[in-house]
C-alpha cells in the first residue's frame, strides 16, 4: 500500500505544467502504483494459500535462509 501512496503523491506533487515536457513523472508514478497493486494481489494469494494449507494440516514452513543465520552459528543449529 505504501507503493500506491508513493505513486499517487508523486503524481500530485511532482507533475509539471510545461506543455512540451515529457510525462516521465506520471509514467513512473503509474508504474509504482501498478507495482504496488500487483504486490498486494500476490501477497493476498500467498496468504490465502498458506491459510488453506494450515487448515488442511499440510503446511510446511519454508527452510531458513543461510544468509540470515549469524556466521558464528553452525548450519545444524
Amino acid at each position: 500500500m505504501a507503493l500506491i501512496a508513493l505513486g499517487l503523491a508523486a503524481v500530485q506533487f511532482l507533475s509539471s505544467d510545461v506543455p512540451g515536457d515529457l510525462p516521465v513523472t506520471p509514467l513512473l508514478a503509474s508504474t509504482v502504483v501498478v507495482t504496488g497493486m500487483v504486490l498486494i494481489v500476490l501477497g493476498t494469494v500467498r496468504y490465502l494459500r498458506g491459510r488453506d494449507r494450515i487448515e488442511a494440516a499440510t503446511f510446511t514452513p519454508a527452510a531458513r535462509r543461510s544468509f540470515l543465520r549469524p556466521p558464528w552459528r553452525s548450519a545444524e543449529g
